[in-house]
């Protein structure tokens, strides 16, 4: 396994007989080495040959989904099946069995799973649909005998046997008056019911309106009272299968009789529109209790009734969820669902083969390291299977402009830093993969901004954490499993973090004196000098420098330059490994006509930028030079664009010393005017040579092409001939196998007899110099040149640029342009990503200045107060400030300035990022809830 390049791939072509093709494709599926080319690219999935058969797993995927949402209504949670190795020998020795019992072949197992999904989700359906309306009369029950007892209080009194309600004592005397002088008794009649507690105000307010007040109502809310304990008759609403109740309200309306029934019929109109349920209420006391009674009892059942329906439908979701009572290893459900993504990723792959009479016909691609593993897959399938054909699989040359998906062999360490990189672009094939470096240098340079011990180890000692209690918070399925993947990113970044911190000598804005500070008061105006001459800080920066006036002067020059020197050496690693990547795709105009125009122009400018840097690190300025004679780096860097290199002397008053040669300055002026002109030299050395070679070797090309074209039209025409041949020998020989195939399974004359015609096709074939095709050829690399490309292969959609930049399809004009766009950018872009390079000065100024306000204005003011309560309310503030800005706030903004580090600056240098991710035939994968099926 290498991070270095990707995975060397080979091209093949292949041909299943049509009979077979799901026992070889279930093969190749669990083997997860190969992905095939989409013979079908710009053809509509509907107009493909298996899109029925997808179509039908679609629907079975909707009726699981269906079942799942009934578990999840009914709170019922089933664990996902994740060894999906042992799921697929639990499918062989299913299907196993299913053959020892006589059944069909082995791909009409899905017409066994549909059943089975079918059953299982009609006897679902069917039970929640009587659980529904058992539910819905038992709780219409409910509100009736709700209706009853609320009537009762208020009706309570029969006088001769018709109800009457007699007037109100807190009513004014005017409502009291009768007909003529009041003391009549009023006849009165009925309307009772339930409806939604929302529409209550509004009913109340239509009714009041529509009758203009001439009714008594009144509305009482049904609340939603849990029973007693050791109550048994309470009489409550019971939620549907949906979980839905709806909070009621009894309403009660008295009205006075009317010859013509007007009133009663608005009355009703009104109930209805708002959809109450109406219910009535006897005339007299005995009917009243006895119904009261009968309605208890009617509840009472109906509630015994529902008990059963619902734990038959527990039952039948505990089977579907609970794994034990299904293998023991994972539900039923689970089953369901890997089994629809297993096929749908069967078919989807089958629909990228080009259909023939007898066969199917395909092209994939294969690691050259899985070939022997695929080889012997695919030659003992007729041994486990006596029924199904082995398959002709052939190693042949790719198309010409064909390029190779790009894959890296990656663990749980490397897989986030490759995916870094892959989020930007994924590498060419065979390209230098920045991946590799980015393990080190991504960790490295977040560390240089987030540089702090105290933050540092917290980060680190979290992701220890993560990487050693993997499995506990996997079960857990907490909110910390979502960070699992970048654990030993997240560790290695705490730990840079750690590392730097103990450079910069900075735990939580307080330095740390471990190795004792080299210097002491005795320095002239109060100022610290050194104890020791030669003494120096065994690592790190010294504490002694934390708190003098000079600070900020002194670290922000530090970790100015330290960022300069990071990111010019990052830089110079992606020039080098545009080189490596010139030598290894033997681009010789690559290699001369860019990569060395770009090195000297870097190394002539910024490189020389950090030998200035380590030159003036090195003189001992404030002892034999005078501090106020030292150069200052940008302005040599100015005058070295704007004065030709010469350098500044300054005056006969305020002299600057030359960090080498001549104290006149004249030896630095003579090589920066040198490394000034083999700089500007190098651009036009980039800009003109290579367009130019390559319109002359196209031009050359398409001569030599023109030339040759009449002498190749008669040979072409012979391989065609010969071609059309082969294809048909192979049709026969297949279409031998597939009469030997319909004419019944188990007949032992008639399959060796096709087993001796595929011998003798072979010999012949290898006596005419064809290939066998028959099993996978090992010495591809002698045989590559003699083999012929099939003219199928050539008209793969395989219609991408090819890798080489300036192919000989682009115009003059293009090459140009594309050449001047290139220069441009490299030379600007010099400039700017050097500039750009600060924000690791900025970042880590911006965090340590962060840390130092925040401890100043908490734990600092309290200690300075002496005000131990107050200590202890500012630690909770400080320690709540530092993990809610720092720790995270500004973790994740030191994170994405180390992304657009690589993405820009060091991958811009030499990564062209536009090749094609191998995405296996993986049933694996396809399984995986978190990818797409």
């Amino acid at each position: 396994m290498s991070l270095l390049r990707s995975e060397r791939m080979g091209y093949y072509s292949i041909a299943i007989p049509r009979e077979n093709a799901w026992e070889v494709m279930n093969e190749l599926g669990e083997l997860s080495d190969i992905q095939f080319v989409d013979l079908h690219e710009h053809e509509q999935i509907l107009n493909r040959p298996y899109a029925l058969y997808i179509k039908r797993l679609e629907e079975m995927e909707l009726k699981l989904q269906t079942i799942e949402q009934i578990l999840s209504r009914f709170n019922k949670e089933f664990d996902r099946c994740t060894e999906y190795k042992a799921y697929l020998k639990s499918q062989r020795e299913i299907l196993k069995k299913r053959k020892e019992n006589g059944s069909e072949s082995e791909y009409t197992y899905i017409n066994d799973v549909e059943a089975d999904l079918d059953k299982t989700l009609q006897a679902l359906n069917d039970n929640i649909k009587y659980f529904d309306v058992s539910v819905e009369k038992h709780n219409e029950l409910v509100e009736n005998i709700h209706v009853l007892e609320e009537a009762q209080v208020y009706f309570a009194d029969d006088i001769d046997n018709s109800p009457e309600i007699k007037p109100d004592e807190n009513k004014t005397p005017d409502a009291e008056l009768g007909d003529a002088a009041g003391t009549r008794a009023v006849k009165f009649q009925y309307l009772a019911g339930v409806i939604d507690r929302d529409d209550s105000q509004r009913f109340r307010r239509v009714l009041f309106r529509a009758t203009l007040g001439m009714v008594w109502s009144n509305l009482i809310d049904i609340e939603p009272a849990a029973p007693k304990k050791g109550e048994k008759n309470h009489h409550h609403f019971i939620a549907n299968s949906k979980n839905e109740t709806k909070l009621k309200t009894v309403f009660l309306i008295a009205y006075p009789r009317g010859e013509k029934g007007i009133l009663e019929q608005k009355l009703n109109r009104i109930v209805d529109s708002f959809g109450a349920h109406k219910f009535g209420i006897p005339l007299d006391k005995h009917s009243f209790v006895k119904r009261l009674e009968e309605l208890k009892s009617r509840r009472s059942d109906e509630a015994k009734l529902l008990q059963v329906t619902r734990e038959n439908i527990d039952m039948l979701l505990e089977n579907l969820s609970n794994h034990e009572s299904h293998n023991g290893t994972w539900p039923k459900v689970e089953e369901f669902r890997l089994f629809i993504r297993k096929e749908k990723c069967m078919y989807h792959n089958l629909n990228m083969l080009r259909e023939r009479e007898r066969f199917l016909e395909g092209y994939f691609w294969c690691p050259l390291e899985c070939e022997e593993e695929v080889k012997k897959c695919l030659i003992d399938l007729p041994k486990s299977k006596p029924n199904v054909a082995q398959p002709e699989v052939t190693f042949v040359e790719k198309p010409e402009r064909a390029k190779p998906p790009t894959y890296f062999r990656t663990n749980d360490f490397t897989a986030p830093f490759q995916q870094i990189v892959n989020t930007y672009g994924i590498p060419r094939y065979q390209e230098v993969n920045p991946g590799l470096f980015t393990i080190a240098s991504f960790p490295f340079l977040f560390g240089v901004m987030f540089g702090d011990i105290g933050h540092g180890l917290l980060v680190f000692a979290f992701g220890l954490y993560l990487c050693l209690n993997k499995t506990n918070i996997e079960k857990g399925k907490g909110l910390l499993a979502g960070l699992l993947y970048g654990r030993y990113l997240l560790t290695m970044m705490g730990f840079f973090a750690l590392y730097c911190g103990f450079l910069y000598n900075d735990f939580m804005a307080l330095p740390l004196n471990i190795f004792g500070t080299c210097y002491g008061p005795g320095g002239p105006n109060g100022a610290l000098q050194k104890t020791t001459p030669n003494c120096v800080y065994a690592f790190g920066i010294d504490p002694a420098w934390y708190g003098t006036q000079n600070e900020l002067t002194f670290l922000n020059s530090f970790k100015m330059k330290m960022a300069i020197i990071i990111g010019v050496c990052q830089m110079m690693l992606g020039v080098f490994l545009k080189a490596v990547n010139a030598v290894h795709f033997r681009s010789a105009i690559d290699f001369f006509f860019e990569w060395i125009p770009q090195l000297l122009f870097l190394s002539c400018t910024f490189g020389y930028m950090v030998i200035l840097i380590f030159i003036k690190w090195s003189v001992p300025y404030g002892t034999d030079i005078p501090t106020s004679q030292s150069p200052a780096i940008i302005n040599i860097f100015i005058n070295f664009a704007l004065k030709f290199g010469a350098f500044d002397v300054g005056t006969a008053a305020a002299p600057i010393t030359p960090l080498y040669g001549n104290a006149d300055g004249s030896t630095e002026s003579a090589v920066q005017k040198a490394l000034l002109i083999i700089a500007l030299l190098s651009c036009p050395m980039m800009l003109i040579p290579k367009p130019l070679i390559l319109i002359l070797t196209s031009k050359s090309h398409a001569k030599a092409g023109h030339s040759e074209h009449k002498d190749d039209s008669h040979d072409k025409a012979q391989k065609d001939k010969k071609d059309k041949e082969g294809d048909e020998e192979k049709k026969g020989l297949l279409a031998d196998e597939g009469k030997d195939e319909d004419k019944g399974e188990g007949k032992g004359d008639s399959k060796d007899e096709t087993k001796t015609a595929v011998k003798d096709e072979v010999k012949d074939a290898k006596k005419e110099g064809e290939d066998a095709a028959v099993e996978i050829t090992t010495d591809k690399k002698k045989d590559l040149d003699e083999k012929k490309v099939p003219e199928d292969a050539k008209k793969q959609p395989e219609g991408e640029a090819d890798h080489e930049e300036g192919g000989h399809g682009e115009s003059p004009g293009d090459l140009i342009v594309h050449q001047l766009i290139e220069t441009i950018e490299f030379v600007l872009g010099s400039i700017s990503h050097t500039a750009s390079y600060l924000r690791l000065w900025a970042l880590s100024l911006a965090h340590s200045q962060l840390a130092a306000v925040f401890f100043t204005y908490t734990i600092g003011s309290a200690i300075a107060g002496g005000d131990f309560f107050m200590t202890f309310i500012g630690y909770a503030l400080f320690a709540m400030i530092t993990f809610g800005v720092l720790l995270c706030m500004d973790l994740l903004e030191c994170f994405l300035h180390a992304l657009r580090l690589h993405w820009v600056e060091f991958n811009s240098k030499f990564f062209k990022a536009d090749g094609k991710d191998f995405i296996p035939f993986s049933f694996a994968d396809a399984m995986n809830p978190d990818k797409k099926a």
